[in-house]
């Protein structure tokens, strides 16, 4: 036990340190949760358990990143015997420091709603079995055991701040009297398998300047974590892509499928073009008058909030037009088409503008003076009739007061 407790005192303390020395991109995240699961349980003990409850299971954790996070674990888990016709009731309560690895981060799967995280950790049980105790045999009543425990956990985001979990465990121990006696089939320790149904808060989700840890995914955070987004994706410039956009055209007559839409994304991009010149007003504005600017071709991956590289340009254009100026706020609003059922589209329109605003504060923009907002398909431009309409009404809004 006193090695356990070394290492679980070692392990907070360097977690401590590691919170000290994060990099500008983790210092805008928030980090911190909590939460509580309970389910069902089967202990591998003589004499042998039935199926019994696992409640309450308490937790908090530190996730230092998208990819990782460690926590300490206190749960009561049950193991129900029937000896000589006696009911006897088992428990066990368990304390453990654990890792936990984002398994869709690690392999680059990007989900905005669902999660994957392998859990491993170790800690000790302390466990009473209500058996009486008979000197000079093998038979126990209470102890305390080295445990160790591995898990997978299917996670669900049911808000920025709020999560639900199934965890399935494995529980080993090295104690074998946890059931009252000695085992009776040659192995030399208990161990146990659970069923978990949980809920998690992330502190912090909402006013953090990126949000969660847990919510971003893992591409998102190595550009945001790069000393220059750009030079991170080696994005070419706007005048060379538009010149090979031209090129494209002039040169493939043949009418393929891929060149359709090669003008309307053009036009697109012209218009969001002359769109940005009105952050060229800033500098004329009067206090408190303010200016709008549409942008549709700010673009986002299928059902995501993840932006495209193609997007980055404009953003770029727009944070240098704000850093060069004095301006007293900015509100960023999303719009989306009308695909999908209303509340879903403003929870969508919601992240990407909070998306849009975390890329144009990794770019210096003031964070304190950036709010957002998301209208789903509430506000569209035109009717959401043809591909082009929807198209034009997918678009994020900057709205500027001096």
């Amino acid at each position: 036990m006193k090695k356990i407790t070394v290492l679980v005192i070692s392990a907070l303390v360097l977690l401590s340190v590691n919170a000290q020395q994060t990099t500008s991109i983790e210092s805008n995240l928030a980090h911190w949760s909590l939460g509580i699961k309970g389910g069902i349980d089967y202990y591998r003990v003589t004499p042998s358990s039935t199926i019994s409850w696992a409640v309450p299971d308490l937790f908090v954790q530190y996730d230092i990143n998208p990819y990782f996070g460690l926590g300490l674990d206190a749960g009561m888990f049950n193991f129900d015997r029937t000896v000589d016709g006696r009911d006897f009731l088992g428990k066990t309560i368990d304390i453990a420091l654990y890792g936990s690895v984002n398994l869709l981060n690690v392999f680059s799967v990007n989900s905005p709603r669902l999660g994957l995280y392998g859990n491993f950790g170790v800690g000790a049980g302390i466990w009473n079995n209500e058996i009486p105790e008979i000197p000079n045999t093998t038979k126990k009543n209470k102890g305390v055991s080295p445990m160790g425990l591995a898990g997978l956990s299917l996670t669900y985001n049911i808000a920025p701040a709020f999560e639900l979990f199934l965890e399935g465990q494995y529980r080993s121990y090295t104690q074998q009297w946890m059931g009252g006696e000695g085992q009776e089939y040659g192995w030399t320790s208990s161990d146990a398998i659970a069923a978990l149904i949980g809920f998690r808060i992330k502190l912090g989700a909402k006013s953090a300047s990126y949000g969660h840890a847990r919510n971003l995914s893992g591409k998102t955070y190595q550009i945001l974590s790069a000393p220059d987004p750009l030079a991170a994706i080696n994005l070419q410039s706007y005048e060379e892509r538009f010149q090979n956009i031209q090129s494209q055209i002039n040169t493939l007559k043949d009418g393929q499928a891929e060149l359709k839409d090669i003008p309307k994304r053009v036009k697109k991009l012209e218009e969001d073009v002359d769109a940005l010149k009105e952050f060229n007003r800033l500098r004329e504005l009067k206090e408190g008058e303010s200016l709008l600017a549409s942008l549709s071709s700010i673009e986002f991956k299928f059902d995501s909030s993840e932006l495209t590289e193609q997007s980055y340009f404009l953003l770029d254009q727009i944070a240098d037009k704000l850093n060069s100026a004095t301006w007293s706020s900015l509100t960023v609003t999303g719009h989306t088409d009308n695909v999908g059922t209303a509340g879903y589209n403003k929870q969508l329109s919601k992240r990407r503008a909070e998306t849009v605003k975390s890329y144009l504060v990794g770019k210096g923009v003031s964070a304190a003076s950036i709010t957002t907002d998301g209208l789903g398909s509430d506000k569209p431009l035109k009717p959401n009739t043809t591909a082009a309409n929807r198209s034009k009404n997918r678009r994020v809004d900057f709205k500027v007061v001096k």
